[in-house]
């Protein structure tokens, strides 16, 4: 049964009022927020550096993506912190979500991905969302679609002409993943339903951890593609925590990882790229073992299943790592030493 509306111009014209002026520019949002949540006896060299790394990026056009441990955080608990499309859209973290992100016992990871095109240009924001929540927060792993609702008001009149479109952002270890649909009418009872399709597939890594799940409005007179940002975003954190089938795929994702970024090391600047790399790589894993202890035994037979049905990819993935490996040892950049301070640099990361 279709949902109860009303046309949008009537709606707009009803619920009309004056909102909020556009926010700061990103890299001032991002600062204060650093400011207001890095402990003040914070590590330095990371305090120190952060902020300029971070603006760097946003100033350069960089969507970002910043984990701070508990131990750096002002109010003791890890904090997300993600840009896009205009927003800088912030997150608390559980004590298991952050070990599940890979970030080091006191440090912070920042990761960048290349910027959305929608600007936040329209001024006052047209719309306004808000309590957004997972149909099924507790039952997450990964290979099924993730569906909620939020709620959805106009508080002042759209530029002529303007067509509404839903913007669904996930972000993975891999970057965001969005998706867009046409709102023909918001919805009488201000209410709307979203979808994001199943992180994994067949072919796919398996996505696990803390999964920031972003929405917002734009306003287009063209294609989906373009628009200006119309609304605030919504925010919360989908946990996903594979199946036991998916938790034994992540050993085939490891040794696949751990291979892409041995090949990334060429020389001596690269390989200590590459010892952080592999250290937040490790440390998420290790974590999501933990989380699978805390759960239980694998079934007896289900590694012997799961190993004959992705033999050939583990015959594969092995061979490759071998090969790294081999290269790197003999490679004067690398050697023993490189694989010392891989070593090193998990277990001084190692949280107690």
């Amino acid at each position: 049964m279709k949902s109860p509306s009303i046309a949008l111009g009537t709606f707009l014209a009803l619920l009309a009022f004056d909102s909020p002026l556009q926010p700061p520019p990103l890299n001032t949002q991002t600062a204060d927020w650093l400011r207001a949540n890095l402990a003040v006896d914070a590590d330095s060299k990371i305090a120190s550096k952060l902020p300029s790394d971070v603006d760097s990026l946003i100033t350069s056009g960089r969507n970002i993506r910043i984990i701070l441990d508990a131990e750096l955080a002002r109010d003791h608990s890890a904090h997300c912190a993600l840009t896009w499309g205009g927003h800088l859209v912030t997150l608390k973290l559980t004590d298991n979500e952050s070990r599940l992100t890979g970030v080091s016992s006191g440090g912070a990871r920042v990761a960048h991905t290349a910027s959305s095109e929608a600007k936040i240009s329209c001024t006052p924001l047209p719309i306004e969302l808000s309590d957004i929540k997972l149909d099924h927060p507790d039952a997450l792993n990964g290979d099924t679609d993730i569906t909620g609702t939020f709620s959805i008001k106009a508080v002042s009149q759209l530029p002529a002409k303007s067509s509404l479109v839903l913007r669904v952002m996930t972000y993975h270890e891999e970057g965001f993943n969005t998706s867009l649909r046409f709102l023909d009418e918001l919805p009488s009872d201000g209410k709307l339903t979203f979808l994001v399709p199943a992180p994994n597939t067949e072919s796919s890594p398996i996505h696990f951890g803390p999964t920031p799940i972003i929405i917002d409005v734009l306003a287009t007179d063209k294609t989906v593609g373009e628009g200006l940002v119309a609304s605030n975003a919504v925010s919360i954190i989908a946990d996903l925590i594979p199946d036991a089938e998916g938790y034994i795929r992540t050993g085939l994702d490891l040794m696949n990882g751990i291979s892409r970024i041995f090949e990334s090391v060429t020389d001596e600047a690269s390989a200590k790229t590459a010892i952080e790399d592999y250290k937040a790589l490790v440390l998420r894993n290790k974590a999501l073992g933990e989380v699978f202890e805390r759960l239980g035994n694998l079934p007896p037979d289900l590694e012997e299943k799961v190993s004959a049905k992705y033999q050939s990819q583990i015959d594969a993935a092995t061979k490759k790592l071998q090969e790294q490996y081999e290269r790197l040892n003999a490679a004067p950049y690398a050697g023993e030493a490189f694989f010392n301070s891989l070593d090193k640099a998990v277990k001084d990361s190692t949280r107690d």
